[in-house]
């Protein structure tokens, strides 16, 4: 696992779904660049970075919703190493109905928790 914990990638989670993993793609890596365009400013996107060789859980509790909302996924398969890229697009895709109704919802990284179980990271 090179990049699991995923700091320094920019992306606001539920604010769009994507048909194609091409399109994600493309706007993560827009986002990043334009972020980044100051001097000084880095990102870490690498959309093609393997991060797992394996499947991991990804665990989040919302604080800001009702008591009981959790997410609990499994993103990746365990016959093949998971990339940057993939997880994002993923992540996105699967959790764009529980982040939509939120302010802004700022992917900030991976935390692990235990084996291949990971705390997602949030910020506003």
């Amino acid at each position: 696992m090179s990049n699991v914990s995923m700091r320094n990638i920019l992306w606001t989670l539920g604010r769009k779904k994507y048909k194609t993993y091409d399109d994600f793609i493309v706007a993560v890596t827009d986002y990043n660049n334009y972020i980044c365009r100051e001097p000084g400013l880095t990102n870490s996107w690498n959309p093609d970075e393997e991060i797992s060789q394996q499947s991991i859980l990804v665990v989040y509790e919302a604080g800001w919703k009702d008591e009981d909302a959790t997410i609990s996924l499994e993103i990746g398969e365990d016959d093949r190493a998971l990339t940057m890229g993939r997880f994002l697009f993923s992540l996105n895709n699967t959790t764009y109905d529980f982040f939509k109704d939120a302010d802004c919802c700022f992917f900030e990284g991976l935390e692990l928790v235990n084996g291949n179980k990971y705390e997602l990271w949030t910020g506003s």
